[in-house]
């Protein structure tokens, strides 16, 4: 049965489709898709702000409304993207995806690096 896939407005439905999306974020995406279903809040936005992975091209984060699933199947998601990706393998503390309120409400960060790999389990 396909899972539910939502964008949170046309804002953030301009921003996805005006923008390449980075390889391996679009792998992450379409895997939580695949298995759990989403609901996109942000994309790509200009924030003036160098180094900012919401305004990088290829985009490199999206984020994804937590509260589309239960608290119990948010931290499922949250750990199984990071069990099966590894953001750097220089900087081994850092992961693809967390779930954090960065003064907008809870949500879904999802993030790649250009050395993002997919884990072998």
């Amino acid at each position: 049965m396909p899972k539910k896939i939502q964008i949170k407005d046309v804002h953030v439905l301009k921003a996805l489709l005006n923008r390449r999306i980075d390889g391996r974020l679009l792998e992450i995406i379409l895997w939580v898709a695949q298995e759990y279903g989403l609901c996109f809040t942000e994309g790509w936005r200009d924030l003036g702000r160098s180094g900012d992975v919401h305004n990088t091209d290829p985009l490199r984060a999206v984020d994804l409304r937590s509260w589309f699933y239960r608290p119990d199947v948010a931290k499922e998601i949250e750990a199984a993207i990071n069990a099966r990706w590894s953001y750097d393998h220089r900087r081994p503390e850092k992961n693809c995806a967390w779930i954090h309120n960065s003064g907008q409400g809870v949500h879904f960060h999802v993030q790649v690096h250009p050395n993002t790999r997919r884990r072998e389990i």
